[in-house]
């Protein structure tokens, strides 16, 4: 692929490439033990049992959460948000989000308007995806039932506040559940659980935390009691045949992803060995390096917002000129360069920047191995494509 066989992946905001050191080979052990976590009192079923409790710890020192047998393991931040929607909203309460939220939020919202009548509230963002903090404020005074939102968008990679929103909205609107959306900006920054009220904090560990598909994290506050999404067996009080009351097995029926859980431990144990902070400055180096080289491109246009602080490392770009976006995507896999175009499963998110009527974006999102060499591959490409 590419040029010589070079390539440069930059597309970890679908899913992180390469993964963490030590992941593929805590993968292919855990298939090679065996056992299956709360099924049976040998040997391969205990080691399961260890494996998911150590994950489980460890993925909540990572977050500076309090308590381990809150952190729910599930088939990723899909699945997490379901859960927090379809378990937390009744017929005829409301919900508020944002204008940037992906479709995993927007969909089962929207199932639960046409089914319950759910009311559906927005908040304003601006045209880089930053929100609108006094629209906000002003949104919550409808006392919501549940603020669920995006922590950064998948889009801009603008990065929401979501600490200073979760505390206004305890101050503003105590009684509304508060939800955040952390799919993208979890592992990308250094995050601590303890410094700020919430009751949902969804993460995905395929991308930010350089882990396996097939894994979510849902984090439960203190005072979150979803309905479960799914029933069935457990390991655990299998001689009744209702659902059990206690965490996290009330919410973790059927037989876990044992293969991914393992790779998930691996992951966080050598992100906090290099640090979180760090990755993140290896991360905003290669995107600023990208960003602006292709601000100064003619005909591109960078959306999302300028000043790396306020944004992950990830942004989108649309053409000025008479290239279509889809023979630019063409252009740029034929020299090696991986990206994501279209809509990113975020529509609303596209009719707040400006981009829908261009077919979406172009979105561009390196990772902490993402090379200099690479950069300059990628920056030669666009402009092979954009002036032969």
């Amino acid at each position: 692929m590419g040029t010589e066989g070079r390539s440069a992946y930059l597309d970890n905001a679908s899913t992180s490439w390469p993964k963490a050191p030590g992941v593929v080979e805590a993968v292919s052990s855990s298939l090679r033990d065996g056992g299956s976590p709360g099924r049976g009192i040998h040997a391969s079923a205990l080691s399961a049992d260890r494996l998911v409790y150590s994950a489980r710890k460890e993925i909540a020192a990572l977050f500076r959460f309090a308590d381990p047998a809150r952190v729910i393991f599930t088939s990723g931040a899909t699945e997490s948000l379901n859960l927090v929607i379809r378990g937390s909203l009744a017929a005829s309460q409301g919900a508020l989000v944002s204008c940037m939220e992906h479709n995993a939020v927007m969909r089962p919202l929207r199932a639960m308007q046409r089914e319950l009548a759910v009311d559906v509230a927005t908040f304003v963002c601006d045209r880089s995806g930053r929100p609108d903090l006094r629209s906000f404020a002003e949104a919550l005074g409808r006392k919501p039932d549940l603020l669920l939102f995006t922590a950064a968008s998948n889009v801009s990679g603008a990065l929401f506040p979501f600490e200073e929103m979760a505390r206004t909205a305890a101050s503003v609107s105590p009684g509304t559940l508060v939800g955040i959306d952390a799919a993208q900006a979890a592992g990308e920054r250094p995050i601590d659980l303890s410094s700020f009220p919430f009751d949902f904090f969804c993460v995905s560990a395929h991308k930010g935390l350089l882990a396996p598909p097939g894994v979510g994290v849902l984090f439960l506050g203190p005072r979150a009691s979803p309905r479960p999404l799914v029933y069935g067996g457990t390991g655990s009080d299998s001689d009744s045949e209702e659902q059990p009351l206690f965490l996290p097995d009330r919410y973790e029926s059927g037989t876990r992803n044992l293969p991914g859980i393992a790779g998930v431990l691996a992951a966080v144990r050598w992100i906090a060995a290099e640090g979180v902070g760090d990755l993140a400055r290896r991360r905003a180096g290669a995107a600023d390096a990208l960003r602006d080289g292709l601000s100064g491109m003619g005909g591109v246009v960078v959306h999302g917002p300028a000043r790396t602080e306020e944004r992950l490392s990830l942004f989108s770009v649309t053409l000025e000129g008479s290239v279509p976006l889809d023979e630019l995507a063409r252009g740029l896999d034929e020299r090696g360069v991986a990206c994501r175009m279209g809509f990113q499963c975020a529509p609303a998110a596209h009719r707040t920047l400006g981009t829908w009527e261009s077919g979406g974006t172009i979105r561009l999102s390196p990772g902490p191995f993402t090379t200099r060499e690479e950069i300059d591959l990628a920056l030669a490409a666009f402009r092979e494509v954009l002036h032969p």
